[in-house]
């Protein structure tokens, strides 16, 4: 039998047009396509919920546990289908590991109209609803809706890759840099600026998870600042796994030290005995001018 990633690769390749849908399942899709962003819980349930409709046609979708008389693991089908589509074909818009992860999903109700879930945006609950309704009661395609959802997605990040090109056009290197190093130096009043570079360079790995570099790769969660490395097992700020798990590329970041020797040798025992790709170790500081041989010397032993 055909399983869900493959039913969605299907439909992402052969699909070109937007299916015949009434206005008011289209601006329930639309609803939902607005807040994909924001609200990618409900975007990837409801994209498991449609595949699972389509793959078993039997299955009442509003069942998404398997506590549920006749009902079905939605975690599960996302933790093994859904979520590993998104992040192959649309990386800005999907979960870490499942949409069930989400507090206001993950509730033991089922999915009808009356569904108790603290979904913060009534609109998208609203629409969400509607459409696993619409399905269950009214017969309604579920391929038209997934359909409508994957052509809607294919726009969204295709302009979103358009607006990048057009400020880039416009923007220069120097002036970038010349803002994020205001940003980065500004003596702020509160704690937490360490991380401001930290979150900067997550946002621009957000966007370069699109590259054919990154394809079948995961961008993990950002950890909390105060989590030791030892105890959550992190060899970076910023860690970038492959379909295995295992790390592929990681970056760890200083704010305003400079990198000796010591940083050096403790970033290589977190890696020597990792097969990774790419480590970077940086810093917002000016390039050090003290031990510059000794670490250059300490990387050549490492590469030969």
């Amino acid at each position: 039998m055909t399983n869900g990633y493959e039913i969605l690769k299907s439909l992402y390749h052969t699909s070109k047009n937007q299916p015949s849908l009434e206005n008011w399942q289209m601006a329930c899709v639309e609803t939902i396509l607005a807040n994909a962003e924001s609200h990618k819980g409900i975007l990837t349930v409801l994209i498991t919920s449609l595949v699972k409709k389509i793959e078993t046609p039997s299955q009442d979708i509003r069942l998404h546990k398997k506590e549920f008389s006749d009902g079905y693991s939605g975690r599960g089908y996302d933790t093994k289908h859904i979520t590993p589509f998104l992040r192959d074909y649309f990386p800005r818009f999907a979960m870490a590991e499942s949409g069930w992860l989400t507090r206001s999903i993950e509730q033991p109700y089922p999915f009808t109209k009356d569904f108790g879930g603290k979904i913060r945006n009534i609109s998208v609950k609203t629409a969400f609803l509607e459409i696993i309704n619409d399905i269950q009661e009214n017969s309604a395609n579920p391929q038209d809706y997934l359909i409508a959802l994957l052509f809607g997605l294919k726009t969204l990040q295709e302009s979103h890759f358009e607006i990048i090109s057009l400020q880039t056009s416009r923007i220069t290197v120097q002036s970038v840099l010349a803002l994020l190093e205001t940003h980065l130096n500004h003596q702020y009043k509160t704690s937490g600026a360490s991380r401001l570079p930290v979150l900067a360079l997550y946002s621009t790995y957000q966007i370069l998870m699109a590259l054919p570099r990154y394809k079948d790769k995961q961008l993990l969660p950002l950890k909390s600042q105060t989590t030791a490395d030892t105890k959550s097992r992190s060899i970076g700020d910023i860690e970038i796994i492959d379909k295995e798990g295992n790390f592929f590329e990681a970056l760890e970041i200083k704010h305003g030290k400079s990198i000796d020797l010591g940083m050096v040798q403790i970033a290589f025992e977190k890696i020597r005995n990792l097969t990774i790709e790419r480590y970077y170790l940086l810093t917002t500081k000016s390039p050090n001018t003290e031990q510059p041989e000794e670490i250059q010397s300490f990387c050549l032993k490492i590469l030969f």
